[in-house]
Parts: structure tokens; C-alpha cells; sequence
């Protein structure tokens, strides 16, 4: 309870009051006097508190009382209220926690607790008797007395409903709703007349979307009810609809269905229908649809929806109501297609949908990703293997699905479609685009680095044996289906194109420019074997080398003959490349404007530690600071300490890109070269402590160390090298900032969080030694030291006090869900709730099939009929035998949701699940023989039989051409 006031701290007359006033003796804590040294402004709550051996019992900080169940209940509440007069500026904090604590009898004797205020002036009509008996209604001004609630129901923006909403108390929900219809039992005392004032309306308008989702997922059916049924004055409706539906909520939609008075309720209802496709929620939809959701609102964008998630029998539930298999060109048979759920693909082509629609998009949108099944389905069906010039061959070779390939050549596509794209495409395509634009930018570092190809190599080689045996022509687009494998890197795919008889010469031997330029030896070496023109364009495969500073392939290229003499620059560039020294000089003589290369290659000498060449070249006016000190940048990079040392000789700047050089060699551990740069003046703050940071988050000791010792701040702003060096569990690193200072509680105790995150004991020990807050983030530490599965350091929270309870039992909600059934046990066995959220654990646990996880909850006595045994249904759609059995062994209801389970069993061909339900009595003719009828469309002849044999009637309504024949 907090009695603190905004103006003098402790509220020292309302302690007072209940210290002396109250019949409760416990609470006579302080004599006479107490109150009267309380009354003084000059007094000070804690020399009160401390004289009289009272600071034990409140927090002089935080001004609560340390034990409330024992100091301060609700009938000490209640009889303080018998002793003084309600008084809204002092005691409404009273009103508020009992609110919070859920004293109901407190509240309702508030909420009817009115008060006289000093009269006003008013007017009001009294009547006039005259001398012969006759009435006069005349306006007389009378000075009015004004009856009023003690309490402002909406004081503070609505503390009060959100109070409530935040405990789920309905009963004190109802008294807060209902205050408007109190009238108070005033006694007049005189002959003047008196104005009553009731209690306003609840003022909703503060309620948030949160708070309502929250009551949702707490299934407070009766407290949404009552606020949904305010009308206007609750502007959330559309929200309770909305998460109801996500939750799969049946009671909560219906509530909102029944309750509503929203004038919007038919655009309610059909985005209700909508969500509910989306998650596949068939009764929630068959609901909605029976309360008038159109089917075909937003151009049936619930079937497509269901299509997308894979919704089977919600789909049948849409067509079923007539959603058009249609609409918007047949998207719900493409969506399918894309989305690979064959069942509901098959399901949509027996109800008529148009294979061919969007120029059969459905059959390029399923070779596109690839789905085998779903291609061969449609091309049974009729799909134009042709369609969009042969779309669907050319991007399965290009993505290299050689089991694609052969399905759509075996149906007559055309290997020539397109100038045989397919085969030009097969091995790759070009990425001259990234190429170029790493030059523009001038990142020389990446250029010696192999490109991506963005696309899948997985059995290429497989399908260029295809496309050639289809008599692909393997010299389309002047051979470019050779140029672009050896671009690419694929020997095995070059050597079998010139084995087939592609051009070693296309495009003026563009094939060895394209290796020697990639670097791919291998390649360069085959193609030269082969006949490749080594001098083609003037040596442009050497030139290309040397450019992208290739220098095993130039090197190679040279030792074959290749010459570029006649070129100056790639003479000198050359010459350094391959580390000749003597010849370079000798070129850079006669170079007419040497810097362009010598500034590229001082940058390439500084990365890789040449320090002669680095040398010549300052000397040869290499520019220093080329492309922002991009030299001294790159050799702080890779420790390269020599020639830093001479870059600095030559001016290079320290300070260059926010002292990069400095960040770069602290996070890379160069211990060296960091203090070589502070020793030439490098700003050990620059981007607010980024050294220091970097130099953590790695765990190099020694270099922080140094940063630490020269004066790094340890705190920096909005940062937390401690955090960093915690959540890496490095202890020593950790152990030594602490000691120069670092702000244990940095980052709302981000150091603690992430360490327990992590599993660090030793860390979380140390942290917790130095004072960490346990409780941060609402227990933080303890939730995800569980959630990750560190026993150890969950034990650890827990006997340093960490709340077990915390976020509503949140540390065993994760461990279920993740499946540490170690930390499981532990946290049950120091008392965790199994019933917190509405048995959450043991639903997440259920969900994601962590058999051992549910059995050990299930032991501790969660309810397996939770939210309808929605466990049981949803293992069963996941042929899940295993938590089915032992979710029926603890007395799941196997009709649950019109025996779903096993309906779901018997679409998925799962017999022995389909038996195991009914040896359990499951009723094989829910729903309309439902069963029979999905076994039957799906041709699964074993559950047909099964269920036959346990009295289905093998007259349902069909929607397969099986034969239902027990024999």
C-alpha cells in the first residue's frame, strides 16, 4: 500500500490514523503522541518510525508495510473506515490497493459511502401554498446541500477499472459498473431542499488493447461480457473478436456475438472468419458462418487464407458454405500450389477448380519452389506443361532440380523454349551487377573474395546431363551456358560442356577472362588445356587477374606465356602482385600517373603485411590517406603492427573514420597494435567507448585491461561492457570490471539477464555477490535460465529469492515449452503453479510434443481438459500416439469438439491412432460419419475398414470414389 504523498513523502496523518484509531491491536504500534508529532510539517516519518522500534515493520523507502497480510487486512480496513470520515484526497490510495487486493466488502462500502459538501447557491422549485389552499410552483432561490459519492469512480484516468481488469476480479469489476445505480439513504435533517449526485458511468475510454488481451487469454468470459455489453462507452469490441478468435475462444466469440450492440458487426463477423481460416479454427468458423459471416467477403479471401496455412477441413467447411473455388482467378488452388499442401490442391481440382487459370500459374508457382507432388498432380490434371514459354523447365534448371526437369521433359517441355534458357541457366547466371558495385564503392577488400551465385548448386551437374541429352543446344547465346559455369566455379560442369563440344573460344575466349578474374584456378588451368586463347583481347584474362588481384591465377597465367608488357599499369600492378620488387621500380619510371594504382595497392600491401612494398610505394607517393586512411584502417585490422608504424611516419590519420583503426584493433584482440595506437594519440572515447566495448564483447582481457588502465570509462552512456563480457561468461573479464567500477545494475541488470540467459553460474554468483537486482524484468534471470535449460542457475535464483511466480509462472511455462524437464521438475518441486495462465505449461507442452515434459505436469495435476482437451485434439492431428495414450490415460475426453480427434486421425491414414481412439470409445458417427467420409476421400483403405468395422454407416454422403467395402 503506498502512502507516499507527492509533496512531503510519507503520508505520516494517514499512518497515524490507522496506528491509533484502528480495533485492531497490532496496529497500536504508537501512543497519543505518535499522532500528535505526526501532525507537525516539520516531522519527519523515518525519526517517528525509528524512536518508536517501528522501521521493521515499514519501508521508510518505499512507504509500504513489510507484512501486509498481517498488519493490514481487509477487516482492519474495514474498521478503519467505521472510525474516520472518508476523505477522497487522503484516502483514495485506500480505495485503490483494496481494489488491488480484491477486498470487495472495502470497496462496496466506498462506492456507498456518499458525503454532504457545503451548499450552493441553486435554483430550485418549491411550492407555494396560498391562503385559500391553492399550490404555486414558484422559482425560489434556495441554498442547495449537495449529496455526493466520497470517491471519483474515475479519479486518476480510470485507476480503478484498470485496477480490477489487471486482477481479473469480476465482483469488484461488477461494484465498479453497477456505482451509477447506488442512491444513497440521506437523512434530512431540515426542511431545506437537497441535491443528490450519483456515481458516473465507468469512464472505459483507458482501457488499452493489452489489457483486453490479456482478459482473453484468461478466458474472463463474464468480466468481457460486461464490458462489451457498455456499448459505445467500450471501444474494444473489435479487439475481444479479434484475440478471441486467435485463441480459438468459442466461448468469448459467442459472448461478443450475443453481447455486442457495435453497429459494425457484419465486418466484425467476416474479419472474425477471415482470422479464424488463418489458424484454422473450423469450429470458430463454422460459428461465425452460421451467424451470417459471408463466405465471399474480400473476393473469398478466407478460402485462399486456409489454402495458405494448410487448413484442410477448414476449406471444406468454406466450400461447403459455397466459397467460390474461383475467385480472384483461382488464387486459393495457386495459393496451395505455392504454400505445397497437396491434399488441399486434390480437394480444390475435384471441386472444380480451373488448372489452367492465370495462364496455370498454379504449375509455375509449384516448380518454382520446388514441390515435386504438387507438379505432378497438376500435370495429371492437365496443366500446360508450355505455358508461359515454358516457365516452369526453365526455373527448375535454374535452381538445379534434376528430379523436376526429368517430370516436366517426360511431359514434352521444350528444351529450346526461351534460346534454351533452361540450359544458359542451368549453371548459374551472372553477377556482374555486385561485382560492379563494389567497385563503385571501392571495397577492394571484398574483391578477392568469391562472389555469391544467390543460387543453389545442388545437382546442377545432373541437369545440364539432362538438358544436353534432351539435345539442349550447347551453343545458345553464343555458348554462354559455358561462360557463366566458369564464372560461376563449376569444373565439373565446364569439363562436360567441352566434352559435348562447346566453344573454348566464344565470345573471344570470355570463358578464361571470367575464371582468371574469379580466381578460379582449376577452371583456368582445363580451359588453357583445352585450347583457350591465353592472349585474347590483349592478354585480358592476366589483366583481369591482376586487377582483382588474382595472383595465383596470375602468376599461372604468366608461367603459360600470358604478357601484358604493353600495358604499364598492369605491368607495375603485376609486378607487385608477384612480389618483384626490382621490376616494379623500374616500371613506375615510366608510368605517366602512377598514383591510381599505387594507391590500390598500398591498400592490398597494408592488408596483407608487405612491408617493403608498402615502403616503395609511400615513396612512390602512394597517397596515405587514400580512401579515408583506408591503409592504416585495414592493417590495424589485421594486426599488421610494422607497417602501421610506418603508415603513422608517413601521416597517416590516427583519427580517421572516428578512430577506426583504434575500434578495429580492439576488437580483433591486436594488444600491439592498440597501444601503438594510443601511444600516437588515438581517442580512447571515440564513439563513446567503442574500443573498450569491442574489446569485451570478444573477451580480450589484456586489452582491456590496457583501455581500463589508460582511462576508459567503464560506464559509458547507453552501454555496458560488463553486460557484454557476462553474457560471453567470460568470469575474469567480468571480475575485472567490477572492479574498476562497472555498474552492476547497467541496462535494467542487463549484466544478470544475460548471464543467467547463458548459464553462467559462476557469473550469475559473482553478479548476485555485488548486489544484482534478482528480480529484474520481472525475474528475467530466473524465466530464461529455465527457459535455456541451466538447472544450476535456476537452483541458484531460486535460493537467492528469485520469485517463482513470477509473469505469472512464467519460468515453468518456457521450460515446458522448450523441454527441459529437469528444470521442470525443479521448479514444480519448489512450488511453481502447474495451474498459472489457465494451465499453460502443460498446453505449450502439449503443442510442441513434450511427451515427458506433459507427463511429469499431468503427475503434478494439470488438467488435461483444459480449453475443451484441446491437448488431445491437436496431438491427434499430429498422429502424435504417444501423448494421445498417455492424455487418455490421465481422462482426456476423446469426443472432444465433436470427436475431432478422431476425424483427424482418419484424414491422416493413422489406423492404429484411429483404433486406439475408438477402443477408447470414440464415436464413429460424429459429425455426420465424418470419419468414414475423409478416409474415404484420401483413399486410406485401412482406416475405411477400421471404421467400418466399428459400425460406421458406409451410406454417408462420399467424397472419394473408394469403395466401402469391409470385405
Amino acid at each position: 500500500m503506498n502512502l507516499q504523498s507527492k509533496e512531503s513523502g510519507i503520508r505520516l496523518d494517514y499512518i497515524a490514523r490507522i496506528f491509533v484509531l484502528a480495533q485492531n491491536p497490532e496496529l497500536r504500534l504508537a501512543s497519543k503522541q505518535f499522532y500528535l508529532a505526526s501532525k507537525s510539517p516539520f516531522t519527519r516519518a523515518e525519526y517517528i518510525l525509528c524512536k518508536y522500534g517501528r522501521d521493521q515493520l515499514f519501508s521508510l523507502t518505499q512507504g509500504v508495510f513489510k507484512s501486509t497480510p498481517k498488519i493490514f487486512n481487509e477487516n482492519t480496513a474495514l474498521a478503519l473506515l467505521g472510525k474516520i470520515e472518508f476523505d477522497e484526497e487522503k484516502d483514495s490510495e485506500l480505495f485503490f490497493y483494496s481494489i488491488k487486493k480484491g477486498w470487495n466488502q472495502v470497496v462496496f462500502k466506498i462506492l456507498n459511502t456518499f458525503v454532504v459538501k457545503d451548499p450552493n447557491q441553486g435554483v430550485f422549485e418549491y411550492p407555494n401554498i396560498n391562503e385559500n389552499g391553492e399550490t404555486n410552483a414558484e422559482a425560489t432561490k434556495y441554498k442547495v446541500s449537495t449529496v455526493m459519492p466520497a470517491i471519483d469512480i474515475n479519479k486518476f484516468n480510470g485507476k480503478a477499472i484498470e485496477l480490477a481488469l489487471v486482477q481479473n476480479n469480476f465482483e469488484t469489476i461488477r461494484l465498479l459498473m453497477s456505482a451509477h445505480k447506488i442512491i444513497p439513504s440521506y437523512k434530512k435533517t431540515g426542511s431545506e431542499p437537497y441535491e443528490i449526485t450519483t456515481h458516473k458511468h465507468v469512464d472505459l475510454s483507458h482501457v488499452t488493447n493489452s489489457q483486453v488481451s490479456l482478459l482473453v487469454d484468461k478466458d474472463q468470459t463474464e468480466i468481457l461480457k460486461h464490458l462489451i455489453g457498455q456499448g459505445e462507452n467500450f471501444r474494444h469490441t473489435y479487439k475481444v473478436l479479434e484475440t478471441g478468435t486467435e485463441r480459438n475462444s468459442l466461448e468469448i466469440v459467442k459472448a461478443v456475438l450475443e453481447n455486442s450492440f457495435d453497429n459494425d458487426t457484419e465486418s466484425f463477423i467476416n474479419n472474425t472468419l477471415k482470422l479464424a481460416s488463418e489458424r484454422g479454427h473450423v469450429e470458430l468458423a463454422r460459428l461465425v458462418l452460421g451467424n451470417g459471416a459471408d463466405v465471399h467477403a474480400d473476393n473469398d479471401f478466407s478460402l485462399a487464407w486456409a489454402c495458405q496455412w494448410g487448413h484442410l477441413e477448414l476449406v471444406k467447411l468454406l466450400l461447403d458454405y459455397g466459397a467460390d473455388v474461383h475467385a480472384d482467378e483461382d488464387s486459393a488452388l495457386r495459393t496451395a500450389c505455392f504454400c505445397n499442401h497437396l491434399r488441399i490442391v486434390k480437394l480444390l481440382l475435384d471441386n472444380g477448380a480451373n488448372v489452367h487459370a492465370d495462364n496455370d500459374r498454379a504449375l509455375r508457382t509449384a516448380s518454382q519452389r520446388g514441390h515435386f507432388e504438387v507438379v505432378q498432380m497438376l500435370l495429371d490434371w492437365g496443366a500446360d506443361v508450355h505455358a508461359d514459354n515454358d516457365f516452369a523447365l526453365i526455373n527448375v534448371s535454374k535452381r538445379g532440380n534434376q528430379k523436376l526437369v526429368k517430370l516436366l521433359l517426360d511431359h514434352g517441355a521444350d528444351v529450346h523454349a526461351e534460346n534454351d534458357c533452361a540450359l544458359r541457366d542451368a549453371p548459374g547466371f551472372f553477377v556482374y551487377h555486385y561485382f560492379d558495385k563494389l567497385k563503385s564503392y571501392d571495397r577492394l577488400e571484398e574483391l578477392s573474395y568469391d562472389l555469391p551465385s544467390f543460387i543453389s548448386t545442388d545437382d546442377r551437374l545432373g541437369v545440364v546431363k539432362l538438358l544436353l541429352d534432351h539435345e539442349a543446344n550447347i551453343h545458345a547465346n553464343n555458348d554462354y551456358a559455358v561462360r557463366v559455369a566458369s564464372y560461376n566455379g563449376h569444373v565439373e560442369i565446364v569439363e562436360m560442356l567441352l566434352d559435348r563440344g562447346a566453344d573454348v573460344h566464344a565470345n573471344d575466349d570470355d570463358a578464361l577472362k571470367l575464371a582468371s578474374e574469379r580466381g578460379h584456378l582449376n577452371i583456368v588451368k582445363l580451359l588453357l588445356d583445352r585450347g583457350a586463347n591465353i592472349h585474347a583481347q590483349d592478354n585480358e584474362a592476366l589483366k583481369r587477374a591482376v586487377n582483382c588481384f588474382q595472383a595465383e591465377v596470375a602468376e599461372y597465367l604468366v608461367e603459360r606465356g600470358a604478357d601484358v608488357s604493353s600495358n604499364t599499369n598492369a605491368s607495375f600492378t603485376l609486378a607487385f602482385v608477384l612480389g618483384n620488387l626490382e621490376k616494379a621500380k623500374i616500371i613506375s619510371k615510366s608510368m605517366v600517373n602512377i598514383h591510381p594504382e599505387t594507391d590500390r595497392l598500398l591498400i592490398w600491401a597494408s592488408e596483407h603485411g608487405k612491408l617493403e612494398l608498402v615502403k616503395i610505394l609511400l615513396d612512390h607517393g602512394a597517397d596515405v590517406h587514400a580512401k579515408n586512411d583506408y591503409a592504416l584502417r585495414i592493417a590495424s585490422y589485421d594486426g599488421h603492427s610494422e607497417v602501421i608504424k610506418i603508415l603513422l611516419d608517413y601521416g597517416a590519420d590516427i583519427y580517421a573514420d572516428n578512430d577506426h583503426a583504434l575500434r578495429i584493433a580492439s576488437q580483433r584482440g591486436h594488444l600491439e597494435v592498440v597501444k601503438l595506437l594510443l601511444d600516437h594519440g588515438a581517442d580512447i572515447h571515440a564513439k563513446n567507448n567503442d574500443a573498450l566495448m569491442n574489446a569485451s564483447q570478444e573477451g580480450y582481457f589484456d586489452v582491456v585491461k590496457l583501455l581500463l588502465d589508460l582511462g576508459a570509462e567503464v560506464n559509458p552512456p547507453f552501454r555496458s561492457p560488463l553486460r557484454q563480457a557476462s553474457e560471453n561468461g567470460n568470469f575474469k573479464l567480468a571480475k575485472l570490471l567490477l572492479d574498476h567500477g562497472a555498474d552492476i545494475h547497467a541496462q535494467s541488470d542487463g549484466p544478470l539477464r544475460d548471464a543467467s540467459k547463458n548459464g553462467h553460474l559462476e557469473i550469475v554468483k559473482l553478479l548476485l555477490d555485488h548486489g544484482a537486482d534478482i528480480h529484474a524484468g520481472n525475474d528475467y534471470p530466473l524465466i530464461h535460465a529455465s527457459e535455456n535449460g541451466h538447472i544450476e542457475v535456476a537452483e541458484l535464483l531460486l535460493d537467492y529469492g528469485a520469485d517463482i511466480h513470477a509473469d505469472n509462472d512464467c519460468a515453468l511455462i518456457n521450460a515446458s515449452q522448450c523441454n527441459r524437464l529437469e528444470v521442470v521438475k525443479l521448479l514444480l518441486d519448489r512450488g511453481a503453479d502447474v495451474h498459472a495462465d489457465i494451465n499453460r505449461a502443460f498446453r505449450i507442452a502439449s503443442e510442441y510434443d513434450r511427451l515427458e515434459v506433459v507427463k511429469i505436469l499431468l503427475e503434478h495435476g494439470a488438467d488435461v481438459h483444459v480449453r475443451y482437451d484441446s491437448a488431445l485434439v491437436n496431438a491427434s492431428k499430429r498422429s502424435n500416439q504417444e501423448l494421445v495414450k498417455l492424455l487418455l490415460e490421465y481422462g482426456a475426453d476423446v469426443h472432444a469438439r465433436y470427436e475431432s480427434a478422431l476425424i483427424s486421425a482418419s484424414q491422416n491414414g493413422d489406423s492404429e491412432l484411429a483404433k486406439l481412439l475408438l477402443d477408447h470409445g470414440a464415436n464413429v458417427h460424429a459429425q455426420n460419419g465424418d470419419a468414414l467420409r475423409w478416409a474415404t476421400y484420401f483413399e486410406h483403405k485401412d482406416v475405411v475398414k477400421l471404421l467400418l468395422e466399428h459400425g460406421a454407416d458406409p451410406h454417408v454422403q462420399k467424397l472419394g470414389n473408394l469403395e466401402m467395402d469391409k470385405n
